[in-house]
């Protein structure tokens, strides 16, 4: 009937989220807003690790926090990063172990009364490559895409994550080349399903 065509169409709701500290808490106000209880978080849409990197600057080198730091430069310290040692002739580096959040401290970021659903892949190496991230995306996004990342039946899914995450989604799924993404930028597009090669359009 014409009053079932005109009835409104119920929005169920998946929310992802990179393990990202600044990326969950707005993942919180997002579902604050849209009465989600439930998050996904996904270590594929992580920040780049390079980009991780660069920030903590030229001198430091990330370890993996089960890694014992073996470094024969131990008179170096953080006051002395362009010394260079007598002895071996090595530049000084800082070596910092990452840590992602642990699932507590997710949920502390998330904020009051939200909980994590489930936390999806693995995280990755601290030297990971600006090509093993752009495949990392890659498989974020077909798990979002086939429909993998929730058991429920959603007919949206808000992804938090970061810029990069969009640039991968608009250059290799939409065909369309994003320089770079705005602060706070965001990409809508519509999924077709159904099929053995689904459909991404920008909307």
């Amino acid at each position: 009937s014409s009053s079932e065509q005109s009835k409104p169409i119920e929005k169920r709701i998946c929310l992802v989220s990179s393990p990202f500290r600044r990326c969950l808490q707005t993942a919180g106000k997002i579902a604050r807003k849209f009465g989600i209880k439930n998050i996904h978080v996904h270590y594929g849409f992580g920040e780049r690790m390079s980009s991780v990197r660069k920030l903590c600057g030229p001198d430091a080198k990330l370890i993996e926090p089960n890694k014992v730091a073996l470094s024969s430069m131990k008179s170096c310290s953080a006051s002395h990063h362009d010394s260079v040692s007598e002895e071996s002739g090595d530049t000084c580096v800082n070596e910092i172990p990452f840590l992602f959040l642990s699932e507590e401290q997710m949920v502390e970021a998330l904020g009051d009364g939200l909980v994590i659903e489930k936390i999806y892949g693995t995280p990755p190496p601290v030297d990971e490559s600006n090509l093993g991230t752009r495949n990392r995306y890659l498989d974020a996004l077909w798990e979002i895409i086939n429909g993998e990342i929730s058991e429920i039946s959603v007919n949206h899914i808000i992804v938090v994550a970061h810029g990069d995450t969009l640039g991968t989604l608009a250059n290799n799924f939409c065909k369309v080349l994003l320089y770079e993404a705005d602060y706070c930028g965001w990409i809508a597009a519509s999924v077709e399903t159904g099929k053995e090669h689904p459909e991404v359009e920008l909307l």
